[in-house]
């Protein structure tokens, strides 16, 4: 929908937009930092005060998974059946941001 560059090349940021109307903010700092130690691990990271993931919902996660593998995603964990009741795993965007990826059931 729209990017923007910073002259010096030190920010990019894309705006991406879908058919509902949804938009979706990205940020790329050239001069990045890693993330703390206890980003490695769902067990260590999700527990810790702030913004930790976002989730994106797909009709099948079983699909979702094999493209995501098949682009050479790295996945954090398996399959798993949420406590609410959607099934999910999540994936480290290149920056290490958790993303879940859900499907509400399991066909």
């Amino acid at each position: 929908m729209r990017r923007w560059e910073a002259e010096d090349k030190s920010l990019q940021i894309v705006h991406l937009k879908n058919n509902e109307g949804i938009i979706l903010e990205l940020f790329c700092y050239a001069a990045s930092q890693d993330a703390p130690a206890h980003t490695a691990s769902t067990k260590t990271e999700l527990p810790v005060r702030g913004v930790k993931h976002f989730g994106l919902h797909v009709e099948s996660i079983q699909k979702a998974k094999e493209e995501i593998e098949k682009h050479g995603i790295e996945i954090v964990t398996d399959i798993t059946k949420g406590r609410t009741g959607p099934f999910y795993f999540f994936i480290k965007d290149p920056d290490g941001i958790l993303v879940e990826i859900m499907q509400e059931d399991i066909k």
